[in-house]
């Protein structure tokens, strides 16, 4: 369920589908965090379904893609899953045209959604 979750994140993202971001988190969830990625790029912090929605919707037109390439389990909290790192593969119209690697963290909550999830550009080494 908690990938399940990612998935649906990324699935919305990617298609401009605000429903389906509403339907990513958890319905008392504490943010939603995407920072810079490239320079005139700026970051992005959600604290409610709204401000979720909104985003999802001004990014559709940059087709924002992510592809998942790991994800460390590190346990439950309560009811909730943490993950991290989490490490991806981001494209989008606007961040040129190389695949940026993005890593970042979240927190699943049981059987609601992402509660937190954290994420920003992995700098090559």
């Amino acid at each position: 369920m908690a990938i399940g979750a990612l998935r649906t994140w990324i699935r919305a993202l990617a298609t401009g589908d605000a429903d389906l971001a509403r339907r990513s988190v958890a319905p008392g969830f504490v943010w939603v965090r995407v920072n810079r990625f490239r320079t005139p790029d700026s970051p992005f912090v959600a604290r409610d379904t709204s401000s979720l929605m909104d985003f999802v919707r001004r990014r559709a037109p940059y087709h924002d893609r992510w592809t998942l390439q790991s994800i460390t389990f590190n346990g439950w909290r309560e009811n909730r899953l943490r993950m991290g790192p989490i490490f991806f593969l981001r494209t989008a119209d606007d961040l040129g045209s190389t695949a940026l690697e993005g890593f970042g963290k979240a927190e699943y909550e049981c059987p609601s959604g992402l509660y937190v999830l954290s994420v920003g550009r992995r700098e090559p080494w």
